[in-house]
């Protein structure tokens, strides 16, 4: 006869099983195929010492870099569906609410998942380069983006697809 923690491990594993087979998983899992992301990475380590070298991981430097990306980019005006606005102005009006949420959580995600360095860049004033990284902007701006877009360790360079390259 099993004992409480062992029935305690299957109803959550009937939870865990349960929660998959809903739609909003499903549809999820089945679009993003093998790159589906699980959960439970561990966490970067931002020193290493080693006997001949201290060596530093700049992940953590370049999430952030990625996270003002966003921020910078929820305060440009877009232009979707015959509305201008900033992505929150657009987020509050009902008409074009649910695509413009849709677009942008996607540009997120490509901002995010950038990881390929394209080129290099000098940003003009520092007279420093930065790597560039480039992600997809579905959302049309209504003036143009600078290119590359320099943040404090990377440059992004926007590659427009779906309705942002049509014009």
């Amino acid at each position: 006869m099993p004992g409480g923690l062992t029935r305690k491990f299957d109803y959550e594993k009937g939870k865990r099983h349960a929660s998959v087979r809903k739609d909003d998983y499903r549809e999820s899992i089945i679009e993003e195929g093998d790159n589906f992301d699980r959960g439970g990475k561990a966490p970067a380590i931002t020193l290493s010492l080693k006997p001949s070298a201290i060596s530093r991981n700049l992940l953590t430097l370049y999430g952030d870099d990625k996270q003002s990306l966003i921020r910078t980019l929820e305060g440009w005006c877009f232009s979707f569906a015959g509305e201008v606005g900033t992505i929150s102005q657009l987020l509050r009006n009902p008409k074009v609410a649910d695509d413009v949420a849709d677009h942008f959580s996607i540009m997120k995600k490509s901002i995010l998942r950038a990881e390929d360095i394209i080129g290099v860049a000098e940003h003009p004033q520092k007279k420093r380069t930065f790597y560039v990284l480039e992600f997809k902007c579905n959302l049309r701006p209504e003036t143009p983006f600078p290119n590359p877009i320099f943040k404090k360790h990377l440059a992004f360079s926007v590659k427009f697809v779906g309705p942002a390259s049509t014009t």
